[in-house]
């Protein structure tokens, strides 16, 4: 009887799976394709099948969730995205790899990539999420990762900015959603953004680089 009840076990964990795994395409192939009706249908039929703990990690374990959730929220459809971002935030509540996911895309993305402030975004609601939910060594964990990651991609918008290659908008998006982050940061743990490189300098940082910059033709100097 045992070794009957395990298997039907193993076989009804196979099936939900393969739905899973299913429901996965049909929203992506939707995304690609803008169809939101769809799209909007998959993922709400997802976040449905999250209320079942076992189908919530089969989910994240999928080799499409990841891809799916990071190329749908950098869909061109400001509705996609919206759709995502909700997605985002249901899986998170059950799952919180998926903010480390979305850093892992933000940390191969340039500073002039159009969608890095939609990810920050996200991300920023997501580590507010994560203070209610998760024990809080694994939410500094996540803090010290993105603090400094928020630090290198500072540093590397510095670099990049001269006076024949100003801050092109989308990047002054990021930098706007870099300092938002960094503001969420320091409101549910203000020691971690100190000891970062960013922290060390933060006060003569924020004076001299974006509150007293000195215009150059025009612009200011970030």
């Amino acid at each position: 009887v045992n070794s009957l009840l395990i298997q039907q076990i193993h076989e009804i964990s196979s099936e939900s799976n393969l739905l899973i795994e299913k429901f996965l395409l049909v929203a992506y192939n939707s995304a690609q394709l803008e169809e939101t009706n769809i799209l909007q249908r998959a993922l709400e039929t997802i976040t449905s099948l999250l209320q079942i703990s076992t189908l919530a990690s089969q989910l994240t374990e999928n080799r499409y969730s990841k891809s799916l959730l990071t190329s749908v929220l950098k869909n061109s459809s400001k509705v996609v995205r919206t759709m995502a971002s909700n997605f985002a935030v249901e899986i998170n509540k059950s799952q919180p790899v998926v903010i480390e996911w979305l850093i892992d895309e933000f940390e191969s993305m340039q500073p002039n990539d159009e969608y890095c402030y939609d990810i920050l975004q996200i991300i920023n609601l997501l580590l507010s999420q994560m203070t209610l939910t998760s024990n809080q060594s694994g939410v500094d964990d996540v803090m010290i990762r993105l603090t400094n990651l928020l630090s290198s991609k500072l540093q590397l918008l510095q670099t990049q900015t001269t006076p024949t290659n100003p801050l092109t908008d989308y990047s002054r998006q990021t930098l706007l959603g870099c300092l938002e982050v960094f503001s969420g940061l320091i409101m549910i743990n203000c020691s971690i953004v100190i000891s970062s490189q960013f922290g060390q300098n933060f006060v003569s940082q924020l004076m001299n680089d974006y509150l007293f910059a000195i215009p150059e033709d025009g612009n200011d100097k970030l």
